[in-house]
């Protein structure tokens, strides 16, 4: 039986200055400037990259899974003082050639942070229509006889132990949807939102949350937040009715996101 392999991203935030940033959208980089605006410069073109070459070492999948926060939105808070461009129709153009790099034929999207993609009014069916992938609140797709869980929203934590305890009141909470059969049974329950990739797995369910494609260098994260997070993505690899996930974590590879 033919393995069928699943790409789930999460949280590209384009549109922001170290979101995920197709090349006709990124700042002009000078490698020997010390400059902030450079330094965006050197995420942007080295998380493309990685994301770029990624993609093609996994190649064509069968399925995309995407978890949301495809753009960073208007950017109130900050002032839209991080932004590449305040428009969302730019953003979300940027998103579709971002998604437009994974070779696939078949997408399931959900919405993400409404801060993000559209309090009153949502941007990120701009996006689905666009690459014709389908777009809900909360999807339970069965695929190769396995039932997935895909929502954007989870808990998160400063305390590394209970960033695994999030993603288990999760598959948790499933549990107790689908006893009182309102919901399907999963086998897989992913979540964004958290940028970073913590995995749960039990004799008879797994679950994990989806590291984010975008870089570091947000004023919330710099200013705000202590705990590790990650820029990658995870491959599930369906073989022989077994399900196996690999997770590509760019953090190490990346000269950009290292302390200088």
């Amino acid at each position: 039986m033919k393995d069928v392999n699943i790409l789930v991203v999460s949280d590209k935030h384009c549109g922001h200055l170290v979101g995920l940033t197709p090349p006709e959208w990124q700042i002009p980089y000078f490698p020997n400037s010390r400059s902030q605006r450079s330094k965006f410069a050197k995420i942007q073109h080295e998380v493309w990259e990685w994301y770029v070459d990624t993609l093609r070492r996994i190649g064509k999948v069968d399925y995309v899974f995407d978890l949301g926060d495809n753009i960073d939105g208007k950017g109130r808070l900050s002032g839209a003082s991080e932004l590449i461009t305040a428009d969302c129709n730019e953003q979300c153009d940027m998103a579709v050639a971002c998604n437009s790099q994974i070779k696939t034929e078949k997408g399931i999207m959900v919405y993400g942070t409404p801060y993000h993609t559209g309090v009153s009014d949502d941007d990120e069916p701009k996006i689905a229509r666009e690459l014709g992938w389908k777009l809900g609140s909360h999807e339970q797709p069965t695929i190769a006889g396995k039932v997935f869980d895909l929502k954007h929203q989870v808990g998160s934590s400063k305390k590394k132990e209970l960033r695994y305890t999030a993603i288990a009141n999760e598959v948790v909470a499933n549990r107790e949807w689908a006893q009182a059969g309102q919901q399907k049974l999963a086998d897989c329950v992913i979540r964004g939102h958290v940028h970073y990739f913590k995995l749960i797995r039990d004799e008879d369910s797994t679950g994990f949350t989806c590291p984010a494609l975008q870089g570091y260098g947000s004023k919330f994260g710099a200013r705000q937040c202590s705990g590790r997070v990650n820029i990658g993505m995870v491959l599930i690899t369906i073989s022989d009715g077994e399900m196996y996930i690999n997770e590509y974590i760019a953090d190490g590879e990346l000269k950009s996101l290292k302390a200088t």
